[in-house]
C-alpha cells in the first residue's frame, strides 16, 4: 500500500515508519525543514521524504498514488511555538491533506487524536492544543465520506526513546541520576491509561490491516490497555525498579492544575475485536524503558 505519513520523525511516527516499511509498504514521509528522517535500515527503497515546504502537495498525491493517510504530526506548544503554528500543523495541515485524499480518491484516513479532548472540551492545561484537535476532528468527521476517517485517541504513551521533557522519562533520569533531593509531584491520585509505544504502533498496523473491522464513514477508537493506574502508583513502580534510589518523591508539593482529568483510561472494545492486544503490563513496559535509558546514559 502506498501510505502518506506526517510526523514520522516522532516518538511515535519513527517506530511506525519502520514497522510500514518492513512489513513492505511504501511510504512517503512529510516532513518540515527542521526535521531530520532516519530511514529503516533495508527500507531505503521503501521510504520517500519529501520537505513540505518545497513541494506541490497535490502532484504529491496523483504521482505516489496514494491510497491511505495517517497524520501524526502534531504541535502542542510547549517549545514556545506561536498560536498559528500550532493551528498549522494541528488543524490546517490534516484539513488539507483530507480535501486531498476527497480529490484523489484515497479509501482511508488516520488520524491521531488525544485523551486530553476527550470529551469534547478543552484541557485547561494544554488548552490551545487540545482545543485544536477538537476542531480538527469536528471538521474531519463532516468531511468523511468516500475517504473513511479513523481516529485513533491515544491514551498516554511512554516507552523508549522518548524526550526526557516528558512526565516518564523525565522522572526516570532523575531517579537514575541518583538525586539526593526531592522530586515534587501533585497528590499523584489522578489515574492514566498508561501504554507501551509498541503496542501503540501495534494498532496502528491493526486498523490498518482491517479497516472494515470500523463500518461507517467514521470511525473512532481509543488506544489504551482500558486500565487506569494512579500517577503515585506508577511513580512508586519506577522507583521500585531502580531502587536503591536516594531521590524521594514528594507528593502533594504541588497543587492540582485547574482543570485536570482525574480518570482517563481507553475503552478498548473496538481495537480488541479487530484482534489487537496490548503485549506488556506497565511493569514490563517500564523495566523496557528504564533498561534502554541506563543503555544510553552509560554511552
Amino acid at each position: 500500500m502506498n501510505i502518506l505519513l506526517t510526523g514520522g520523525t516522532g516518538f511515535l511516527g519513527s517506530r511506525l515508519l519502520t514497522a510500514l516499511a518492513q512489513k513492505g509498504h511504501r511510504v512517503v514521509v512529510l516532513t518540515t525543514k527542521a526535521s531530520k528522517l532516519t530511514v529503516p535500515a533495508g527500507c531505503t527503497g521503501r521510504v520517500a521524504a519529501l520537505t513540505l515546504e518545497k513541494i506541490n502537495l497535490d502532484k504529491v498525491f496523483s504521482q505516489e498514488k496514494i491510497e491511505a493517510v495517517i497524520h501524526l504530526a502534531t504541535v502542542y506548544g510547549r517549545k514556545k511555538e506561536t498560536l498559528a503554528e500550532l493551528l498549522q500543523c494541528n488543524v490546517t495541515l490534516p484539513i488539507r491533506l483530507m480535501e486531498l485524499s476527497l480529490r484523489h480518491g484515497v479509501k482511508l484516513f488516520l488520524n491521531t487524536d488525544t485523551f486530553y479532548s476527550k470529551k469534547g472540551q478543552p484541557y485547561q492545561p494544554l488548552r490551545q492544543y487540545s482545543l485544536s484537535k477538537i476542531q480538527c476532528l469536528q471538521r474531519l468527521r463532516k468531511m468523511a465520506g468516500t475517504t473513511r476517517v479513523i481516529n485513533l485517541r491515544l491514551e498516554h504513551l511512554y516507552g523508549p526513546g522518548d524526550a526526557t521533557s516528558k512526565f516518564i522519562p523525565g522522572v526516570i533520569q532523575r531517579m537514575l541520576q541518583d538525586e539526593s533531593g526531592a522530586i515534587e509531584f501533585t497528590s499523584g491520585i489522578q489515574k492514566r491509561d498508561f501504554i507501551f509505544i509498541d503496542d501503540a504502533v501495534k494498532a496502528y498496523l491493526s486498523v490498518l490491516r482491517k479497516p472494515e473491522s470500523f463500518p461507517g464513514p467514521f470511525a473512532e477508537i481509543e488506544v489504551g490497555t482500558g486500565k487506569g493506574y494512579t500517577v503515585k502508583a506508577l511513580v512508586n513502580v519506577i522507583r521500585a525498579i531502580i531502587r536503591p534510589v536516594r531521590t524521594r518523591c514528594a507528593f502533594g508539593a504541588k497543587p492540582l492544575p485547574a482543570g485536570e482529568i482525574m480518570n482517563s483510561r481507553a475503552k478498548a472494545g473496538l481495537l480488541l475485536a479487530a484482534g489487537w492486544r496490548p503485549s506488556r503490563t506497565l511493569r514490563q513496559g517500564l523495566r523496557k524503558t528504564i533498561s534502554s535509558m541506563r543503555k544510553d546514559a552509560r554511552q
